[in-house]
């Protein structure tokens, strides 16, 4: 009787605790600027894939960022052209992994902003140096609110490349 009393105990601690913690998932503890560190490969789409670049985001986990995108557009004429950003910018991250990423193209439109709105949808606990174990992003997908150079909407994938120390 008394394994029966145990284990009846030990099963509702176990579900009671599992909400709890489903609960806490939800409320998004534990996202930061920390948690974007590192370079990050980006796959650029403009209205579906009309428009589409390559390139490299590195985020300083303190809230600054520098982006270098090469984007293969239409020309106007029928043809393709490309077009090579380069962007400093800064970032906020919300607990529950939202966040803002506003960059100002150095080229080809020096001083043109663009502003993605982001949600982390990958992350893992990572060493990082001079900061120990944290939840770091490793992926992030975003939403650019202007419209592009070419075309009306641009979307972001952006996959963390792995640190040599990893």
């Amino acid at each position: 009787m008394n394994r029966r009393l145990a284990l009846g105990a030990l099963t509702a601690s176990v579900l009671g605790a599992a909400p709890a913690a489903q609960a806490q998932r939800r409320q998004g503890r534990g996202f930061s600027a920390a948690s974007l560190n590192g370079s990050y490969g980006v796959q650029e789409s403009g209205d579906g894939s009309v428009a589409t670049g390559l390139g490299i985001v590195e985020y300083d986990g303190t809230g600054g960022a520098v982006r270098r995108v090469k984007v293969n557009a239409p020309d106007g004429s029928g043809g393709r052209r490309l077009i090579e950003f380069e962007s400093t910018g800064t970032y906020t991250v919300e607990a529950d992994g939202t966040g803002t990423v506003v960059f100002t193209n150095t080229t080809p439109n020096p001083g043109a902003v663009d502003t993605f709105d982001f949600v982390v949808t990958g992350s893992q606990a990572l060493w990082v140096p001079g900061r120990g174990q944290m939840r770091v992003a490793t992926e992030i997908y975003a939403a650019q609110r202007e419209a592009g150079v070419t075309v009306s909407l641009v979307t972001s994938i952006q996959k963390r490349i792995a640190d040599s120390a990893e």
